[in-house]
């Protein structure tokens, strides 16, 4: 007995019972599937020609005087790079007082201060110097001061103070910081950019 329908002819018709091939659904479904291979940003850490002086800090400051009359700090400073020359700094600082050395009074900060390519920027300075630590008059004053820095080393700043403590003018202040190194002793007090440290 012969069979009336060519077996390859039944197999097509099966295959169409079972549902239409559509290649461009194929085409879209393994679109879909690739990973996005588009271009992928990804930030790395930006070496800085700027001295990082993120740390802590014995800073001096001396108002423009007959005689020495240095206020003593002790201040957090951190640096972050925004470009491979310049970035941003933020501080918070105690001032010391004249006798034991030890922090009184209030935190003062500031944030958020632009560093530029020149190593130059200008910080706010604006609080409480309490009495113990005012080597001047002896009592509470209240400080309003601009603070210009320069970064003249990873372990040395220093710069120049405009503003008022209390009835003082300190216009003509100088000031500097050295790097804490040990934090159970303090550095060598200076007060102007002439005192850097000579590099060992």
């Amino acid at each position: 007995m012969k069979l009336g329908v060519p077996l390859t002819f039944m197999v097509a018709v099966a295959a169409a019972d079972a549902g239409c091939v559509d290649p461009r659904k194929d085409y879209d479904d393994f679109g879909n599937k690739l990973v996005d291979a588009s271009t992928v940003d990804i930030d790395g850490m930006i070496v800085s020609t700027l001295p990082d002086i993120t740390g802590d800090w014995y800073m001096g400051a001396r108002p423009d005087l007959p005689e020495d009359r240095i206020i003593e700090l002790v201040v957090t400073f951190t640096f972050t790079p925004v470009t491979t020359n310049t970035g941003t700094l933020s501080y918070s600082g105690r001032f010391l007082d004249v006798t034991t050395h030890e922090p009184v009074g209030d935190p003062l900060s500031d944030d958020g201060v632009a560093i530029g390519a020149d190593g130059q920027g200008e910080y706010a300075l604006a609080g409480q110097l309490p009495a113990a630590a005012n080597p001047v008059t002896g009592s509470n004053a209240n400080i309003d001061a601009t603070m210009q820095i320069e970064l003249r080393s990873a372990d040395f700043v220093c710069g120049t103070a405009d503003g008022a403590a209390g009835g003082l003018s300190l216009a003509g202040t100088t000031w500097s910081a050295v790097r804490i190194t040990d934090p159970g002793t303090l550095p060598t007090l200076t007060w102007n950019c002439d005192q850097q440290p000579t590099a060992p």
